[in-house]
């Protein structure tokens, strides 16, 4: 939980040891890393001090956070290209890699020597920007401690599924599971004469790619490798691993780098999405109503026809490899003005109700970060809605929608009273209402800017 620059912090440990001290008992059951070693639980709850923040995460974006071109912690100004340097991504990828890995006994009942090696080479497919399948041939050379002690030599190949959490990141956290088959090696075992054997394993992986631009990126990686006997320690015994029984397991640390060999089409899931349409009054005499607007506010006013492709060529325009963020945030700036109004495309609520669908937020949050870069400008939040129902059926549904986006935006730090509601109904259409096209047009959300 975040407080301004404090965080409070809970957290659940399992802590296992190197030795078997910690009880004061020498006994054969152990910690999750197997052997002897002793181990324990702790939950601790403390609070969490920010010092200083480095540039603003692509996610802000999303799902809302410190608006690009205000101010961070330490009082200087954050630009959006500051803020986001804009690797690219892609939909989907072919990379080759290769590293090292370094193999402890887990689980067993051996206790692992300090230093074991190990390799890997790999071939993943990213299938999407979150998920990708990987095929791993690797070589470990793993051992007891001690002398003259268990040692196994395996060379296999495994097969992942991996999920990757924040894609558009500059580090990129992920989790995986799979499995491999392997032959092993054991000599010096204790509990049976020396021995080749074909077996398999589970695999449990948590890791993170480090990305360095569009052709590299370093992998580090944490495995949890259960096996399916109890030979692989060279040792029978009632020790398991991660799932019980008595079937070994140990871990692996890997580091290594990727190559990418090629890459498909850019992805759009990092690119700056504002969902916010510009449209234009044009007022008339004064002395005239127009015909077709009951709402007395609404009188002597009409629109400009909204002109969607010309919207589409400016974000196609602006859209760039790296996005120049700055552009954007001006192009808003310089349209934002008095008698102008955005309307929020893709902000929908459930059927007849105020409530916000998810789909809303992003776009919400990038009004909201438009707001915080602006904090002189005023707006009117309106709703509308299409001709189904009564008029005042429609009127109250849409202020009640208009006030349910006010309070969003209040809850992202905007201050209330730059915001005032106002619920229109279907009194201002801007397509007609005849077609199914024309009345989703109309059930829309728009920002007329007050003052700037």
């Amino acid at each position: 939980m975040c407080i301004r620059d404090s965080s409070l912090t809970m957290e659940l440990s399992y802590l296992t040891l190197a030795n078997d001290m910690l009880d004061g008992l020498e006994g054969p059951l152990g910690g999750l890393l197997g052997g002897t070693r002793d181990a324990y639980m702790a939950f601790d709850i403390g609070l969490l001090y920010n010092f200083g923040r480095g540039p603003i995460s692509k996610l802000s974006e999303i799902y809302g956070g410190v608006a690009p071109g205000t101010s961070d912690s330490k009082g200087s100004s954050v630009s959006l290209v500051q803020a986001y340097p804009g690797k690219p991504l892609f939909q989907n990828a072919w990379k080759f890699g290769g590293g090292f890995i370094y193999p402890r006994f887990a689980g067993t009942e051996a206790v692992g020597k300090e230093f074991n090696y190990g390799g890997y080479l790999s071939l993943e497919r990213a299938f999407t920007e979150h998920m990708s399948g990987r095929m791993k041939p690797f070589y470990i050379n793993v051992a007891e401690k001690g002398n003259n002690a268990p040692t196994n030599s395996v060379i296999g190949v495994g097969f992942d599924f991996l999920y990757k959490f924040v894609p558009c990141e500059p580090v990129v956290p992920y989790i995986g599971l799979g499995a491999s088959s392997f032959y092993a090696t054991v000599t010096n075992a204790r509990s049976f004469k020396d021995e080749s054997f074909l077996d398999y394993q589970i695999n449990v992986l948590l890791g993170a790619d480090w990305r360095f631009g569009e052709k590299f990126n370093v992998v580090t990686e944490l495995g949890y490798y259960t096996v399916a006997t109890d030979k692989f320690d060279g040792i029978y015994g009632s020790i398991g691993g991660l799932f019980g029984g008595a079937a070994d397991s140990y871990m692996g640390f890997s580091l290594g780098i990727n190559y990418i060999l090629s890459n498909g089409p850019k992805s759009e899931l990092c690119n700056l999405y504002s969902g916010i349409g510009i449209v234009k009054y044009i007022e008339k005499d004064p002395n005239t109503t127009d015909p077709g607007k009951t709402d007395p506010s609404q009188q002597g006013t009409t629109y400009e026809p909204i002109d969607y492709a010309k919207i589409e060529e400016i974000v196609k325009k602006y859209r760039q490899d790296p996005v120049d963020y700055e552009k954007i945030r001006q192009m808003i700036k310089e349209n934002a003005g008095p008698g102008t109004s955005w309307i929020l495309s893709g902000v929908n609520f459930d059927f007849a109700s105020a409530n916000l669908r998810p789909e809303s937020y992003p776009i919400l949050n990038n009004a909201a970060q438009v707001l915080m870069s602006n904090p002189s400008m005023r707006v009117e939040i309106q709703g509308h809605t299409d001709n189904i129902g009564t008029d005042a059926t429609n009127r109250t549904l849409s202020q009640n929608r208009a006030d349910a986006v006010k309070s969003y935006l209040v809850g992202r730090g905007i201050e209330s009273n730059r915001m005032t509601t106002l619920g229109l109904g279907f009194s201002v259409p801007i397509a007609s209402n005849a077609t199914a096209e024309g009345r989703a047009m109309n059930r829309r959300v728009e920002f007329k800017v007050i003052s700037k």
